[in-house]
C-alpha cells in the first residue's frame, strides 16, 4: 500500500472504498500523499471510511464510547503503543475461512479530523456524507 509502483499522474480517479481503517493514523498523510501524486491534475479521489460518527448524536456517542472502552483495553490493559482510535478485536471462524480468524486491527475516525487531512494533502472536498457509521467523500485533486 505504501509502495505504489504507479508513475506519476495516471489515473483520472481512485475508488478507495472500506480500507482507510487499516491505514495507521500516522500513516494517514503519507498514504493520501501517494495516492495524489498518482491522479491526474484534478483527479478525483472517491473514499468511504468507517467512522464511530452517525447522524445521530446519541448512536454517534454510543459509537464513541465503545471505541474509547477498546481503545483503552488494548492500551491501558495490554499496554499496546496505540494512538487514539486504534483498537484490535477478534474475528471469531464463525461464519468465515480459518484462515481470516484471528487479531484484527483498525482504527476509526471522525469528519473533522478526515477534512483536516484531506485539505493538508491538497484535496479540496466536493461531498461529504455521513450514514450508518460511513463518511462519503467525493474529493479533486487540486492544483500544485
Amino acid at each position: 500500500m505504501f509502495s505504489l509502483s504507479f508513475r506519476r499522474s495516471v489515473f483520472n480517479g481512485i475508488w478507495f472504498s472500506q480500507a482507510f481503517e487499516y491505514v495507521p493514523p500516522d500513516m494517514r498523510e503519507r498514504f493520501l500523499t501517494l495516492l495524489r501524486q498518482v491522479l491526474k491534475p484534478r483527479g478525483i479521489l472517491y473514499m468511504s471510511v468507517e467512522s464511530w460518527m452517525y447522524p445521530s448524536f446519541w448512536k454517534s456517542l454510543r459509537e464513541f464510547l465503545s471505541d474509547l472502552v477498546l481503545f483503552c483495553y488494548w492500551r491501558v490493559v495490554k499496554r499496546k503503543p496505540l494512538l487514539w482510535g486504534e483498537f484490535l478485536y477478534y474475528l471469531s471462524i464463525n461464519g468465515i475461512r480459518s484462515r481470516y480468524s484471528g487479531w484484527h486491527y483498525h482504527v476509526h475516525t471522525d469528519k473533522w479530523t478526515l477534512i483536516k487531512l484531506l485539505n493538508k494533502c491538497r484535496f479540496k472536498i466536493l461531498k461529504l456524507d455521513l450514514y450508518n457509521g460511513y463518511i462519503y467523500l467525493l474529493c479533486r485533486k487540486t492544483q500544485e
